[in-house]
């Protein structure tokens, strides 16, 4: 078994050049294997999910599988070693170091773009529409706005790129959300990010800024050169580079460059690339400013797609136009086949998320009532409970007035019974002194 790379799917829409994948990483991975004349197999894979990475590409040899761009990278073979041959010590500490540029500069500045920008995002729906069906292409793309986002936003609060590549020009911070917690600004670690995932504090401008100041550095590192590596040989320094720059330069946005000015009129209708226009201190695309202000990039990324032969390669088995035409195969109008056709597309996937919503809809009616109808029980059980305590409040209340009430004829005996005693003895006394005194009247005869 020969290798088998798996990656994104090819660029759908509008592109300057043909490209066999919507992915800088896995553009990088195949321009890699292409450079060192490897014999693979680019095999559509749409889900992050095959690699452990989370990411794509995911290579395939006869015994083991390499995830992620980095392992690919980093994989030991003859070709691989000879691509790399001319490369000194120095050279290679500069791969990790444009790899680091790539991943923590160039690659965010692109998925702002792409995904942040007002102007990009229709277009950006559009490319992956052909790759993902509707659930799992909204659920990616709002990752990918968030994760963006989340980059800036950090990237605000810890100066990243403020004094390294923004120079004196600090980030013009657009108003907080309506329902941010504070219109302070995110200038400390310890201040929470905005409300909203999505909502990027740097404005449009400046992450043009960051772009321009990351395509200044890289053209001073290629200099006169052909190659990142100096000399007129490519190296997966340039794999590395190229994925990243096509990206920014190859995939055209109609709705943004239609705000940039005509290209003049005297232009040669037949020439393959447009005619060169004028600066603009807000550029409308990447590739509008790579193309005004960086000629040399812009040479340098096609010197690249042609060394790789970029428009030759094969995505499993059909032709990079067939693939980036995305016409439909033929295939048999059976039941079976249809059913299956149905169940693959978009229309299956909105009803399936219909059917999903209303699950979780009498879901939440089931809760709601099962939770209300435990705080009914509750309540009853509460009256019930107040009732009980109400009547043996009642019981004892009643008790201890029977016993008030026997203590009080018990003292009302007592007394009666202490009267009778009383006049008793008064009667017994009168009569004990009658007695006396007759006595006395016959002792006096």
């Amino acid at each position: 078994m020969g290798l088998l790379l798996y990656a994104w799917g090819p660029l759908a829409g509008p592109s300057r050049r043909p490209l066999p994948t919507v992915d800088a990483d896995c553009l990088a991975a195949v321009t890699y294997l292409r450079l060192a004349n490897a014999k693979f197999e680019l095999v559509e894979h749409n889900d992050p999910s095959l690699s452990h990475t989370g990411h794509l590409p995911v290579l395939q040899d006869e015994t083991a599988l390499f995830h992620g761009l980095d392992a690919v990278l980093a994989r030991k073979s003859d070709k691989a070693a000879a691509l790399d041959a001319h490369l000194t010590a120095l050279h290679k500490a500069d791969r990790a170091a444009v790899e680091a540029l790539v991943r923590d500069h160039l690659e965010p500045v692109r998925q702002y773009m792409w995904n942040l920008d007002a102007r990009h995002t229709s277009t950006t729906h559009s490319r992956y529409k052909p790759l993902l069906p509707l659930i799992p292409r909204w659920l990616h793309l709002h990752s990918a706005r968030r994760a963006v986002a989340r980059k800036f936003n950090a990237a605000h609060r810890t100066d990243w790129l403020t004094h390294v590549l923004a120079g004196d020009r600090k980030p013009t911070v657009r108003p907080p959300a309506p329902s941010a917690p504070t219109p302070s600004l995110n200038l400390s670690l310890n201040l929470s990010p905005p409300a909203q995932d999505d909502a990027c504090t740097w404005s449009r401008a400046d992450v043009m800024h960051v772009a321009r100041a990351l395509y200044t550095t890289i053209a001073a590192i290629l200099g006169d050169y052909e190659f990142m590596a100096g000399g007129d040989t490519p190296s997966s320094l340039d794999a590395v580079m190229f994925g990243a720059l096509a990206m920014h330069y190859y995939p055209a946005f109609p709705d943004a460059e239609s705000a940039a000015p005509p290209a003049d009129a005297d232009a040669d209708a037949d020439a393959e690339k447009p005619a060169p226009v004028a600066p603009r201190d807000d550029p409308p695309t990447l590739a509008y400013l790579l193309t005004t202000e960086f000629p040399s990039l812009v040479a340098y990324i096609d010197r690249v797609y042609d060394a790789a032969r970029i428009g030759e390669i094969v995505v499993a088995g059909a032709s990079h136009e067939e693939m980036a035409s995305r016409a439909p195969v033929p295939v048999d109008d059976g039941f079976v086949a249809r059913v299956r056709r149905f169940a693959r597309s978009d229309a299956a996937h909105a009803l399936l998320s219909v059917a999903a919503g209303a699950a979780l809809l009498a879901g939440y009616i089931g809760v709601v009532r099962a939770a209300e109808e435990r705080r009914v029980a509750s309540a009853v059980e509460e009256v019930r409970r107040v009732q009980v305590e109400r009547r043996r409040v009642a019981v004892e209340r009643q008790e201890r007035e029977v016993v008030v009430t026997e203590e009080k004829r018990e003292l009302e005996g007592a007394e009666e019974e202490r009267d009778e005693n009383e006049e008793h003895a008064a009667v017994v006394a009168e009569l004990l002194e009658d007695e006396d005194d007759g006595a006395d009247g016959d002792d006096d005869e």
